[in-house]
């Protein structure tokens, strides 16, 4: 096995290790009847969002996603891309692990399936987005054409807002009604 295949497993490793370290805190915090309800994602706010005007919540979450990239780009000119690539993953893997476990803990498997909904597939753009915005800055073949370089971080920008608004109107709003809540 090369010694980079060896290196991809072991970061697979460290980002499955920090879903299971996350959830293992946030169980003892609710262990410690430590009341986590306001990390949960609300029913009730996904039904606002579904009520909402299409263009502000494309306008938000266009604002919202663009301050996020703004300050890769800023922090990537800082510190090595792979690094900054990993520790962007790992505080994702981990924020995965910590609102897994309470979506359960407070709504069980529905919780689980609104949490999957929320951030499936959009975040797979967003994770693209990161890889390739590093890249740039590592120096890899991304470094031809700063206008095409640009117009590509855009154009992933706008499609990863647009699927999470599309899954968050649309999808979630549609299956709310089908959720039991337990409260």
């Amino acid at each position: 096995m090369s010694n980079i295949m060896k290196l991809r497993k072991n970061i697979f490793a460290v980002y499955v290790v920090t879903v299971v370290v996350a959830s293992m805190l946030v169980n003892i915090l609710l262990k410690l009847n430590i009341d986590m309800n306001y990390l949960s994602i609300d029913i009730y706010e996904i039904i606002s969002v579904h009520k909402s005007n299409m263009f502000d919540v494309f306008l938000y979450l266009f604002i919202e996603r663009g301050k996020q990239l703004i300050v890769i780009y800023l922090l990537s000119k800082v510190i090595n891309p792979n690094i900054l690539q990993n520790i962007i993953i790992v505080l994702l893997m981990f924020c995965l692990g910590v609102f897994l476990t309470i979506q359960t803990f407070y709504y069980g498997f529905a919780g689980i399936l609104i949490l999957l909904a929320s951030i499936f597939p959009q975040y797979f753009v967003y994770i693209f987005l990161v890889k390739y915005l590093c890249q740039r800055f590592n120096g890899e073949k991304y470094n031809k054409n700063k206008y095409v370089y640009y117009v590509n971080v855009m154009l992933l920008l706008l499609l990863g807002v647009v699927l999470e608004e599309i899954f968050l109107i649309f999808f979630l709003g549609d299956i709310q009604q089908y959720i039991v809540l337990r409260i």
